[in-house]
């Protein structure tokens, strides 16, 4: 568990780590939405530098809906836009 890990410890021990704790959580679960949600609550926990932990979920046709996610709310419309540009190589860079 990420609780135990040091804070000396090698970015390859926390990411193998963090891995076996993902694989755990979500092992024998089909649920996409608890899934997404133990996966933030893990990332969250283990890298506790990171200000938010989320995703964005494609829900209809160009539409990205905001999934499970760890940290304070965020704002909708700046996370639409960095998804747009991850996600969709035909986005026009907005920012």
């Amino acid at each position: 568990m990420s609780e135990s890990l040091s804070i000396n410890s090698s970015k390859e021990e926390i990411y193998r780590a963090v891995l076996q704790q993902i694989e755990a959580v979500i092992g024998g679960t089909g649920d996409l939405i608890a899934n997404l949600a133990n996966v933030t609550a893990v990332l969250k926990q283990a890298f506790n530098k990171f200000h938010w932990v989320g995703f964005c979920r494609t829900t209809a046709a160009n539409v990205l809906t905001l999934g499970p996610f760890q940290g304070p709310r965020p704002v909708y419309a700046f996370l639409l836009i960095k998804a747009c540009v991850a996600l969709r190589p035909g986005c026009r860079r907005l920012f």
